[in-house]
């Protein structure tokens, strides 16, 4: 059996994961149900690393499953083509396909509540909910406003610029200022972070020279 914590993990994960593949299989897009949310907009991730991470999802539930049918004396869930209990999605497998297979799978294992209560399914459901965790540290579905260091606002001059992701899919980036509330295109960053090195640069040379 989980503890109340481990079982609140799981749970948690088993909610993620099907959104998490989809997000890492179609390289940082994110599907329409979660566009109210600041994300990524567009493919950003690496796209290697991140098929990896959604074969070790896959593999991971797996083992939940195989667990919970061999101890439990009972039938695997179906497997569909173009999936592996130990590689993950084939290549043959669309992303839709691969969804799918994720949430029939998903379902599966969320349709018996005794899953968890063996030794081998338990430890299998730990393995899962920490490789989900491991992944969502990796690619963050969600990007959170960050202060942009070194970077002075262009109305106001105060070191308060803070970088905004973009609220929906394809939106655009947005730099404000938390002083004085100015919006502006964060593509003037790195014109604005050469003009303040010139300011230090030329502030050392006066003192220099002094």
């Amino acid at each position: 059996m989980l503890c109340r914590l481990c079982d609140d993990r799981w749970k948690a994960a088993l909610s993620t994961v099907t959104q998490l593949t989809h997000f890492l299989l179609s390289g940082g897009s994110r599907p329409a149900d979660v566009n109210k949310t600041r994300g990524r907009a567009g493919p950003r991730l690496p796209i290697k690393e991140a098929t990896l991470a959604a074969d070790s999802l896959w593999t991971t539930l797996a083992g939940v499953a195989i667990a919970h049918a061999s101890g439990a004396r009972t039938s695997e869930p179906w497997w569909p083509a173009g999936t592996s209990i130990l590689d993950g999605f084939l290549p043959s497998l669309t992303v839709e396909e691969a969804i799918e297979a994720m949430r029939d799978l998903v379902s599966w294992v969320e349709a018996d509540p005794s899953v968890t209560s063996r030794v081998g399914g338990a430890e299998e459901a730990i393995r899962f909910y920490r490789e989900t965790q491991r992944q969502l540290a990796r690619f963050p579905l969600e990007e959170k406003p960050k202060r942009v260091r070194y970077l002075r606002c262009r109305e106001c001059r105060a070191f308060a610029v803070i970088d905004h992701p973009p609220l929906h899919f394809l939106d655009v980036r947005v730099h404000e200022c938390g002083a004085c509330g100015a919006q502006y295109d964060p593509q003037m960053r790195e014109f604005d972070l050469r003009l303040y090195r010139l300011e230090i640069e030329g502030a050392i040379a006066d003192r220099e020279s002094a």
